[in-house]
């Protein structure tokens, strides 16, 4: 596994959205020191500092607590739905994204078939 040099780092970080840097930098834990530093450098250019890490960590707290409760609901309406979405996400590596809606299982069967 070839280990990516200063300059690889730089452009892909200068390549990537305010919000997947922001992502990244909530995410961090698995960056090497170097990575953490050219990240910090990037986001320091861009002018993104705390306030900004905190804003956009409260709005994906929030998305992640308005689809959970979008989904238990439902799972509370549509118990195959609850029953389907749970055996479906046990066993494929298919997710259901946020724009996903399904509302009834044979939508769901049909939409992540293969």
């Amino acid at each position: 596994m070839q280990i990516p040099d200063h300059d690889s780092i730089l452009n892909k970080y200068s390549e990537k959205s305010d919000d997947e840097l922001l992502l990244l930098a909530s995410e961090d834990e698995g960056l090497t020191v170097e990575a953490k530093q050219l990240l910090a450098a990037e986001l320091a250019k861009r002018q993104l500092g705390q306030a900004e890490r905190q804003e956009y960590a409260e709005h994906i707290a929030k998305a992640e607590e308005i689809e959970a409760k979008r989904r238990s609901e439902l799972s509370f309406h549509y118990p195959l739905y609850g029953l389907l979405t749970s055996l479906f996400h046990r066993k494929s590596k298919k997710r259901l994204k946020s724009d996903d809606r399904v509302t009834d299982y044979k939508q769901l069967l049909t939409k992540f078939k293969g």
